[in-house]
């Protein structure tokens, strides 16, 4: 993991002694809470790398209530410090056993004393998913490549999730921000600090995550060339079915508390714009209305 072109931020926080012998770099930190919550670059004095990361508290402690109040009603798990470092490492192994690229735990790694709970990752050089479609140096053509690489794997997990049940294999945080390319062209997926609990189907999670890739694509592809790589994207996706995942549960949910909520938040000016998931959804299943898929066969029946 590396965070190439992104200034290393100040952390008041600290993970190593200085007399470890190891250099510390840190990439990214939360400014708020108890300090050491980060992501650091670690190079021995082989000049070995590793990337560490720490869980610390990322709010204050009132916010943390908060959050913890929130996440429940929610659906989600712990924001807590021990229950994010639980839930990724438990998420990261899921992963690993069904194939899908995450960051691999370096090989004879050596021993680095640090009291706050922590993983260690490998270093790669590369950037986001997000990044990379977002740079203007970048041909449309290799982006377009890029995106057929992507789709059926992503495709794939959605499907292997729905029919084991297991939710660990749905991003809470769903973006090509949190996918990593590196030169080689693998998907690093990374961020699995949250999960959803069992109070959400399995097709509303997928619905859900669908759109938040879509949107961060649309936000970022030229309004002119978005509509190739919507088609491409829907063409490449090996479950058509699912991709009314997003239009059924932002607009048609059967649980009618749910529905009239997200009714409301689509009259906020922030889902207005036209990378809301709420216009995303319909965009998507505007593209499909010739298929003539049914999505009814997935209609949950717990609270999602």
């Amino acid at each position: 993991m590396s965070k190439d072109g992104k200034r290393p931020t100040k952390n008041k926080g600290t993970i190593l002694s200085s007399s470890s012998g190891f250099k510390v770099t840190c990439l990214d930190s939360s400014k708020r809470g108890d300090g050491h919550h980060g992501v650091f670059l670690i190079e021995n004095p082989s000049a070995h790398k590793y990337v560490v990361k720490c869980y610390g508290r990322k709010r204050s402690h009132w916010r943390e209530v908060l959050d913890a109040i929130s996440n429940y009603l929610s659906g989600r798990s712990s924001s807590r410090l021990l229950g994010r470092f639980n839930t990724e490492k438990k998420v990261l192994q899921t992963w690993r056993e069904h194939g899908f690229d995450v960051f691999k735990q370096p090989k004879n790694l050596e021993s680095i004393a640090i009291n706050k709970p922590h993983l260690v990752f490998e270093y790669v050089k590369g950037q986001t998913l997000l990044s990379y479609f977002a740079d203007p140096r970048i041909s449309k053509e290799n982006k377009i490549d890029k995106l057929k690489r992507f789709v059926p794997e992503w495709g794939r997990r959605h499907h292997l999730a729905l029919e084991s049940g297991n939710r660990f294999l749905i991003q809470e945080h769903p973006s090509f921000k949190h996918v990593y390319i590196n030169d080689g062209g693998r998907f690093i997926f990374f961020d699995f600090e949250t999960v959803y609990s069992t109070w959400h189907s399995l097709p509303s999670l997928i619905g859900r995550e669908i759109a938040g890739y879509v949107r961060s694509l649309y936000k970022v592809i030229p309004s002119e060339e978005f509509n190739e790589f919507l088609k491409l994207l829907i063409k490449k996706y090996p479950h058509r079915e699912y991709l009314l995942f997003p239009y059924y549960y932002f607009y048609q949910h059967p649980n009618p508390f749910v529905r009239f909520s997200h009714s409301l938040a689509r009259r906020l000016p922030r889902n207005k714009r036209r990378h809301s998931k709420y216009l995303v959804a319909p965009l998507i299943s505007d593209y499909l209305q010739r298929t003539h898929v049914d999505c009814q066969k997935y209609v949950p029946h717990q609270r999602s």
